[in-house]
């Protein structure tokens, strides 16, 4: 996405240590997976200038920020389908946890095939999932293909959904065929909807730019029925305020490009009265030294990547909202991001991550009452290990924070408290386990 210079981070549990999590690995084959040996995660970082879930696509298109030909919707929807045929047919595993979030779109690299406010063409290089239900949930049935369908469906009408309000004939009918698919049971459900996304392409798009073609269609609105319905096709172009768009590309990208490298830990603050001019930072609004560990200090690199993800949001909604107004008073808009990303950082640090740092000094908490439940029925010599329980609950904390909710951050917490005493009852109840076999053994 042009622009964005920082990482989307992804984290996810391991419960097994397979060959059918080898398989996956080796299907994805992802040059973004950081963890190089399989232990209890799996650690993603993708570039944001190539990389993009398919979350925050749909996100930054309802904010009015990003802007994509709808041609260019049924190329991403083929690209997902075509991706989730080959897991099922060459590796025969589903996924599990098809959701917006744990689609990755990989664009090809070239300064140009980039997402901008414009709307322009671009290739996609690849598709990735992550976050298998396989890998993280040692019970999950590798065959459930239905649901996959199901899920990958959902992700397409969400995908669908930012451009209803362009009342498009051709984009309704898909919408109204997708939900049929979703009551179609049959084994070769898959392959029919990837068949009809790619039958609607090849009639109705134009592959040299992307764009549908403006056209009278015949497209059934129903699978089930053979008599097609006439509509009419057209790409939206935007023209009214191309021209904003246009004469404002260059300065909003250099800003958001040097607004993701300043200290969250201090206030911005503009140091002149245009959009593009240098951004001066000087009030504190967090001080660093309180943080009094290396554990510590990784609890507020994970806030700081949250913020880093909250800054984005809040350009794509400022900016958005701007470009698709007739307000032309660029220093008024500048002044106004400004003091909401600083009191979306302070609030973050000094609310939300003191919160998270109490509880972690808290951790112990947890242990005992692990203990305490234990010990109602066993009494065994087990160590109850506070620095156990810390490095759960940082790994807890890493992989929640793709889930992280700025307005419900007791919520928030209380999910990673709860992982932390699961992950903790199924470390001490191996340790139970040790105790009680070797117990029997020295009564035989």
């Amino acid at each position: 996405m042009k622009g964005q210079q920082n990482k989307l981070e992804i984290i996810q549990k391991v419960k097994r240590n397979d060959d059918q999590v080898k398989r996956i690995i080796t299907f994805e084959n992802n040059d973004y997976l950081k963890t190089k040996e399989i232990y209890d995660h799996l650690k993603y970082e993708f570039p944001q200038s190539e990389y993009l879930s398919l979350a925050q696509l749909i996100e930054s298109i309802k904010y009015n920020f990003i802007k994509i030909y709808k041609g260019q919707i049924l190329i991403i929807i083929q690209s997902m389908l075509e991706h989730l045929l080959k897991l099922h047919y060459n590796i025969q595993i589903s996924h599990g946890k098809l959701i917006p979030q744990n689609i990755i779109i990989k664009l090809k690299y070239d300064k140009s095939n980039q997402l901008t406010i414009i709307q322009t063409k671009f290739q996609i290089e690849k598709i990735h999932f992550v976050n298998y239900r396989l890998i993280d949930d040692i019970n999950y049935q590798i065959n459930n293909y239905f649901q996959d369908v199901d899920d990958i469906i959902d992700c397409s009408i969400a995908l669908i959904q930012p451009f209803s309000n362009q009342k498009c004939q051709l984009l309704q009918c898909i919408l109204n065929t997708l939900n049929d698919y979703k009551k179609d049971k049959k084994m070769n459900v898959l392959y029919s909807l990837f068949e009809f996304i790619q039958s609607s392409i090849q009639e109705y798009v134009d592959k040299e730019n992307y764009k549908v073609k403006n056209k009278e269609i015949q497209l059934s609105v129903n699978i089930n029925k053979s008599n097609p319905q006439s509509n009419k096709c057209e790409e939206f172009e935007e023209y009214g305020m191309l021209s904003k768009r246009n004469r404002l590309q260059k300065l909003i990208y250099n800003f958001i490009e040097e607004i993701q490298f300043h200290d969250i830990t201090t206030k911005l603050n503009k140091s002149g009265n245009q959009i593009n001019e240098s951004v001066s930072i000087n009030e504190s609004i967090f001080d660093q030294s309180q943080l009094k560990s290396q554990d510590e200090i990784k609890i507020f690199e994970v806030f700081q990547k949250i913020i880093q993800q909250q800054i984005m949001r809040i350009s794509w909604e400022k900016y958005g909202t701007f470009l698709e107004s007739w307000d032309l008073d660029t220093e008024k808009l500048q002044e106004q991001t400004f003091k909401d990303i600083n009191l979306n950082n302070e609030a973050i640090l000094n609310k939300h991550l003191s919160k998270v740092l109490q509880e972690f000094q808290n951790v112990q908490s947890i242990n005992n009452e692990i203990k305490e439940e234990i010990e109602k029925n066993y009494r065994f010599d087990i160590l109850y290990d506070e620095t156990k329980a810390k490095e759960i609950f940082i790994l807890e904390l890493m992989i929640e924070s793709q889930n992280y909710d700025f307005q419900n951050i007791q919520s928030f917490i209380k999910k990673v408290k709860s992982n932390v005493k699961s992950e903790l009852q199924e470390y001490y109840n191996d340790i139970l386990m040790y105790e009680i076999l070797n117990l029997i053994n020295d009564l035989i």
